[in-house]
């Protein structure tokens, strides 16, 4: 059975009508490999902290993103 991890990184975006902006998205991983990338999840460190350990928790299939 995989193991998924759900990692939070930052990133700065750019929009047309918003300007620059800081935002975090979250890296899944299984057996330290990067299985998939979900950009700009929220501008909220903590809010996208918390959504990836309830991930990673509950162990949800990255099937969900695609």
């Amino acid at each position: 059975m995989e193991h998924w991890e759900y990692i939070v990184f930052s990133e700065v975006r750019q929009h047309p009508e918003l300007g620059r902006y800081d935002t975090y998205g979250i890296q899944v991983y299984s057996d330290s490999r990067l299985i998939i990338c979900i950009h700009d999840v929220t501008t909220d460190q903590l809010a996208a902290a918390k959504i990836a350990k309830c991930f990673t928790q509950l162990q949800l299939s990255p099937i969900h993103f695609d």
